[in-house]
């Protein structure tokens, strides 16, 4: 068999591979950006940048004390907000460093208040027409939450469960009740409704409570009255290490106001 000619001057092509990099299990890291067009940051500290316009007004009063009468004028006030800059940078006098943390959500909220006056009139004051329930509202107030509820849905479907849950106090037996705690919960998933689900939570670790009121229906009113009560005694004791002596207490309590009743009406 001939042998093979030696290749000369030719070397055999070699695959070039290609760089993997392993990624190490670690969480992404999330970059936000502002919609708000950049501008240039003056190399200055914060503290020089805000009080630069102080300048021409150094011997005008910046901050008067209406009960002594005594008045900070630009000067003084520029030299105290540096004197505490420079305490805050270090001992040494070292430029200090800070972390920005801010939710995404904030940068919408600043554009919604940017819009001026309408948007902020529609808004205010619409928190106790929340907490109110709609057969209670009049036809102009439903009107209002309407209009609201047309700029945020997220707001509609809260106020919607609100709504649905008073259903919830209505049933006499357990298992109905305890099924509709359940599917009301069921509604949660995938709404994002963070105080919603931190409400299920709280219906969830009182369940036993909650059940007990189809057997009793106690007034809410006289529930929130004895925890009121509960509450004084807590504070006028300081504090009670042992449980059953606190319950003693409040038993004692309702049973005196019950007995000095009696007394009265006996004398």
């Amino acid at each position: 068999m001939p042998a093979r000619p030696a290749s000369v001057g030719r070397r055999s092509p070699r695959r070039s591979k290609p760089h993997v990099l392993h990624a190490h299990a670690k969480a992404p890291i999330m970059v936000l950006r502002s919609p708000v067009s950049d501008v240039d940051v003056p190399d200055v500290p914060l503290h020089a940048f805000i009080l630069a316009d102080f300048a021409g007004r150094a011997d005008k009063p910046a901050l008067i004390d209406a009960p002594s009468g005594r008045t900070v004028t630009y000067g003084q006030l520029t030299q105290q907000v540096a004197a505490c800059a420079a305490g805050r940078g270090g001992r040494d006098d070292k430029p200090a460093r800070c972390v920005l943390l801010f939710s995404p959500d904030d940068v919408a909220i600043q554009e919604f208040f940017r819009k001026g006056g309408p948007a902020r009139e529609l808004v205010r004051g619409k928190r106790w027409l929340l907490l109110t329930r709609w057969v209670h509202l009049t036809a102009h107030k439903k009107q209002q939450l309407n209009t609201l509820f047309a700029l945020n849905r997220r707001l509609l479907k809260a106020y919607l469960l609100k709504e649905s849950l008073d259903r919830l106090w209505n049933y006499r037996y357990e298992g109905a009740m305890l099924r509709y705690l359940q599917s009301w919960i069921d509604q949660l998933r995938w709404q994002r409704l963070k105080p919603m689900e931190k409400l299920a939570r709280m219906l969830l670790n009182h369940l036993d409570g909650i059940l007990n009121y189809c057997r009793t229906k106690v007034p809410l009113g006289v529930v929130e009255a004895v925890n009121g009560n509960i509450k004084a005694l807590l504070r006028r004791g300081r504090g009670y290490r042992n449980l059953t002596y606190l319950l003693l207490k409040a038993q004692r309590l309702a049973a005196t106001k019950t007995q000095l009743v009696a007394l009265r009406k006996a004398a």
